[in-house]
Order: C-alpha cells, then sequence, then structure tokens
C-alpha cells in the first residue's frame, strides 16, 4: 500500500488505520484507504468488515430465597457474541470451568462469572443468592430403661427458634406421631423438622437408648413327668444378659446365677415342684422364669431273694426297710404300709410282722431266741401303696448262715 494515505470508515484511526470494533459498533463496516489529491486521488483499497453483537449474559437463575444446605443449579444463557467459539468461564468463588454451576449458599452469597469467546470483550455477570438460617435443635432424653420399656424424647428448638413454628414428624410404626416429643419403647426412631412458613426441614434419627436385652430362660433335658424312680432333672441355661440371680429348684434348695452353669437335680419324693430363675443386669432390669416339674410316683417293691443273719452286721434282717411317716415299710416306692408272714416248706407259721411292730424277720422263731437253720422258707406279704393300690405277694427267701 503506498504510503501517505489516508484512513477512513466508522472506528478506524486516520493515521494508522487501527480499527476498533468497539467504537465503530456492531454491523458491517467498509474501511477506505486514499492517497493523492485533487485528479490525482485514488482509493487504493477498501474493505469492508463486520463486527458482531457483544457477548451478552443472563442466567435461568430467579430471584429465591434457599433453605439452608439446599442446593440449585444455575445455568448461564450466552447471546451474541461468536457463537462458534469455546467459552472459557471463571467463576468467584472457585467453582468449576462450566456454564452451569450447582450454589449450595449457607447464608446471602453472590456469585460472579467472567466469559470470554476468544473474540468479543470479556462479558460478566453477578447474582446473588439467599438461604434461610439453619434449623437447630437438641434432643432431649430420659436416662437408661430397661429393654423393652417405654422411655420418652423432646426436641427443643435452639438460637432463637421456638417449637411453635415448626411441625415435628415421627416415624412410629404403624402410624405417625405429629409432636416435638415421643414416648416410645427404646429404639432408634427418625424425625422429619419443618419449618411451618419456609417449608424447609432437616431429617434426623434419635435413639431412646435402653439396658441391653435381658432375658430369663431354661430348658429340660426330661420332657414329660419324671418318674419317682429315677427323679433326675437336667436344666440347661439358655438365658441372655444377666449378670446376678438366684436359681430355686422347688425342693427347698436355691443355687446363686453365674451365667454359665446347668444343673442335675434328683428330687427327694413324688410331687410337684416349680424351677425358677431370676436374673438381673447392671441396669437393675429384672426377668425371670417358672417352670413346673411333676415327679409322679411308682408303686415298686424291692424283695431280696437271700439275707444272711450270721452276726456280721451285713444282711442281717428280711427284707430291708425303711420309714414312711414313723411306719416301718419295706424298700421300694409308694408303700405306706406292709404286713407278711414267714412259713418254713411245711406251712409252719413262724414269724408274724404285725405281732412284731413290722420288724423284719432276723432268722429266728418269730424273732426271738431260737435260730432257724438255713433253709428256703415261704412269705406271705400284704403291701398297701400310696395311691390305695393293695398287692398280696408270695415268694420264697432263702437264710443262708
Amino acid at each position: 500500500t503506498p504510503s501517505g494515505g489516508t484512513w477512513s470508515g466508522a472506528g478506524v484511526n486516520p493515521s494508522t488505520g487501527m480499527f476498533n470494533p468497539s467504537v465503530a459498533g456492531p454491523g458491517y463496516h467498509t474501511i477506505n484507504y486514499t492517497y493523492g489529491t485533487g485528479a490525482c486521488a485514488y482509493n487504493a483499497q477498501a474493505v469492508t468488515l463486520q463486527v458482531l453483537e457483544p457477548l451478552k449474559i443472563s442466567s435461568n437463575y430467579q430471584d429465591t430465597t434457599l433453605c439452608y444446605g439446599d442446593s440449585i443449579p444455575v445455568t448461564l444463557v450466552l447471546t451474541d457474541g461468536d457463537v462458534f467459539k469455546d467459552y472459557d468461564f471463571i467463576w468467584s468463588p472457585d467453582r468449576p470451568n462450566s456454564q452451569t454451576i450447582y450454589a449450595t449458599p449457607d447464608g446471602p452469597i453472590t456469585y460472579s462469572v467472567k466469559v470470554s469467546d476468544g473474540c468479543s470483550d470479556t462479558a460478566h455477570y453477578s447474582f446473588t443468592i439467599n438461604s434461610y438460617n439453619p434449623i437447630n435443635y437438641t434432643f432431649n432424653k430420659a436416662n437408661l430403661v430397661c429393654f423393652g420399656d417405654t422411655s420418652w424424647v423432646k426436641i427443643n428448638m435452639i438460637n432463637g427458634e421456638v417449637n411453635d413454628d415448626y411441625t415435628f414428624t415421627w416415624e412410629t410404626y404403624p402410624s405417625e406421631t405429629l409432636s416435638d416429643s415421643l414416648s416410645a419403647p427404646a429404639g432408634k426412631y427418625k424425625v422429619k423438622i419443618q419449618h411451618k412458613t419456609t417449608g424447609c426441614f432437616v431429617n434426623d434419627r434419635e435413639e431412646i437408648a435402653s439396658h441391653p436385652y435381658i432375658n430369663a430362660d431354661f430348658v429340660f433335658l426330661q420332657t414329660g413327668c419324671l418318674s419317682v424312680i429315677d427323679p433326675k432333672l437336667n436344666i440347661i441355661d439358655l438365658s441372655q444378659g444377666g449378670s446376678t440371680g438366684m436359681w430355686a429348684f422347688g425342693d427347698s434348695t436355691n443355687a446363686y446365677y453365674d451365667g454359665f452353669s446347668n444343673y442335675e437335680i434328683i428330687y427327694p419324693d413324688s410331687g410337684n415342684y416349680t424351677v425358677t430363675l431370676n436374673i438381673s443386669n447392671a441396669g437393675g432390669c429384672t426377668s425371670s422364669k417358672s417352670v413346673d416339674v411333676c415327679v409322679r410316683p411308682e408303686n415298686k417293691l424291692f424283695l431280696s431273694n437271700t439275707f444272711t443273719p450270721d452276726g456280721d452286721g451285713n444282711n442281717e434282717s428280711w427284707p430291708r426297710t425303711s420309714f414312711y411317716q414313723g411306719n416301718i415299710i419295706p424298700m421300694g416306692y409308694g408303700i405306706i404300709s406292709y404286713e407278711f408272714e414267714i412259713f418254713t416248706r411245711w406251712g409252719e407259721l413262724i414269724y408274724i410282722s404285725k405281732e412284731n411292730k413290722n420288724e423284719p424277720w432276723n432268722g429266728r422263731l418269730n424273732n426271738k431266741q431260737e435260730l432257724m437253720p438255713a433253709a428256703v422258707f415261704v412269705y406271705k406279704m400284704r403291701v398297701k401303696f400310696l395311691d390305695g393300690e393293695v398287692r398280696q405277694i408270695f415268694g420264697h427267701v432263702n437264710l443262708v448262715r
């Protein structure tokens, strides 16, 4: 281009030919370069340029107040500028280089952004988001209760908030509880606290605490009634949560509970007994269980077939005896009285028990001085049992010297 000419056109510096699109404004512009004067003037070059509309920013954000801790997506709306370029976003406070951000205010906060498209002047945009105050509260609770017992928890609003401005919804099956306090068995419960005006809410969970679970439990290895012949009862402890306690076996015997012992009890006679276990834990919580046991009577008579009245102190009389209510009875179960007679093999009567206070036969004639020889003798016995049964029994007994 010949020197000494003149530049002309909107936004052009006549001396330097520098074009300023900001001065020219949007639209199409022709830039001319002329040199010479008068009839010698010559338009050496003419260039037409397009100046785009400046980059403009708006957003989808509508002025609102958020609940404390909530997030809201804000997307910038970009118009004009060079739409064929990539945009750069610089946010304050710092956010990702993105056209959309998620705003999470914890009070009034202003977001500012600078956007450039690599062509237009950098565009600026800002907006302010407000949030309601946080919902502040505390839980008041009763002391620990025993597992399964009912206790309470209460919500108190703090930092100037009052309970009357809120609703409280506890999740309690099968229905909800609408109150700032809850009375319920020990456990964890969800609650929704919501401001009546703003609609802002928080979900929380609080526990009505208790001492550990405690349960007295045991089983018997035997089933049904025991027999007086074998009155043994095996007790297996299945209790949980107890640290101290006491067993009562129903026969006037007891044992301290230690949490790991099982027991074998032998009952002294037929009848009905009750096994009871009482336990407690460190919190003073208790549990108990009682189970009835029956020992059925048996009508049994034990008679030996031999005795040796030789003065050595062993097996000196027949039959072997015990006592029932002060009366002499033969060994057995369920026996309340008896009487018997002894005969020789030829039928001679040599001993009658009822004439001798039902004492056993000592091997002498009518239990006096005369010794009977070693031989086989016949006995006839009448036995009465506790249930009213009466038995007539015949048999033989050997006298050995």
